[in-house]
């Protein structure tokens, strides 16, 4: 911008200068004619505001032209800085992802864990709860490695099994969120802490908690909904399966409903009903029942305008109709 400052200055000069020998040109003529001292017999005194004007028009001409020359210098910088910008903008953003990867990988090598899972062992209805196996496997260990799971307040040790790897028994409520589960992994008399495979949700690994794919073809017109396709839904713990009803609501209301359980259960794909005409949306709610006595429901919306508000939904209830989860969705 300094340059460009200067590029105008320049500019401004040079006019002045331009302006001021075409005055100082014409006072020398004027006065050389009246004088007489002008040898051209034809020479007439010139007209001020002619010779002023064409002046004027020499001076303009010249500053648009430099003008000119200034703007296509001044758009040339803007160009490079912005192209400048942008290389600095991507190295931020390499260097960023490279400083995150960085990261991951000294975190990666300080982490003692190799990998740890929770296996359903058995699940008490009663209680709501479960016990399950969990297993941790450690990439450094030794004869007197000593590891300790903590969590809701108790502690279980964990037996070293087999190299490196350390089991134990742990029972956990089912719809608890245990958000502090702790490793305590004691060697030479240190002790690191280090996060627990597990967390909330402890209840999926034991009911049979649908998961949706939908193959759907959907398209909107006079104001109704089309839909043609197909879904299916994958489920863990299957035994424990009573029946599943699928309900199909549009506008808010229920329009369909049908017993899929043996679909779901063989891993087949269910079409979607197509002899009504829809609202701009379409709803599908699973109500599972199960040999345990829970009740899951589980509501997603297949289709539905930009404009409109999600209302999904997930609801456990236990034998007794107690309501143990639920999440909304908006």
């Amino acid at each position: 911008m300094a340059a460009l400052a200067l590029l105008l200055i320049f500019v401004f000069v040079i006019a002045m200068v331009i302006i001021l020998i075409a005055a100082l040109a014409y006072n020398h003529r004027l006065d050389k004619i009246v004088k007489g001292e002008a040898r051209d017999t034809h020479s007439a005194i010139p007209e001020p505001r002619t010779t002023v004007s064409a002046v004027y028009r020499t001076a303009l001409m010249t500053l648009v032209v430099i003008s000119l020359i200034t703007l296509v210098t001044l758009l040339g910088e803007v160009d490079t800085a912005r192209s400048e910008i942008r290389q600095l903008e991507n190295a931020q953003q390499k260097n960023y992802l490279e400083i995150l990867a960085l990261q991951s990988r000294v975190e990666e090598c300080n982490n003692p864990i190799k990998e740890d899972s929770l296996n359903l062992e058995k699940v008490d209805y009663e209680t709501n709860s479960a016990i399950f196996d969990y297993t941790l496997q450690l990439k450094e260990y030794s004869d007197t490695t000593k590891v300790v799971l903590d969590f809701d307040g108790r502690q279980v040790e964990l037996v070293q099994e087999a190299v490196g790897k350390f089991v134990g028994k742990v029972q956990l409520e089912l719809f608890m969120i245990y958000e502090n589960a702790k490793l305590l992994i004691t060697e030479s008399g240190k002790t690191m802490v280090r996060d627990a495979g597990f967390g909330g949700d402890i209840f999926r690994g034991a009911l049979p908690m649908p998961i949706y794919h939908y193959n759907i073809d959907s398209s909107v017109k006079g104001g109704h909904l089309t839909v043609k396709g197909t879904y299916f839904v994958e489920m863990e713990n299957r035994n424990d399966v009573k029946s599943i009803t699928a309900v199909y609501l549009t506008g808010g209301e229920e329009f369909s409903r049908e017993d899929i359980t043996n679909q779901v259960l063989n891993g087949e794909e269910i079409g979607f009903p197509t002899n009504r005409k829809l609202e701009r949306d379409l709803v599908l709610r699973l109500e599972i029942t199960t040999i345990s006595g829970y009740r899951i429901t589980e509501q997603k919306q297949v289709c539905y305008p930009e404009e409109a508000e999600v209302s999904e939904y997930e609801e456990i209830c236990d034998a007794k109709g107690t309501v143990r989860w639920k999440v909304e969705y908006h």
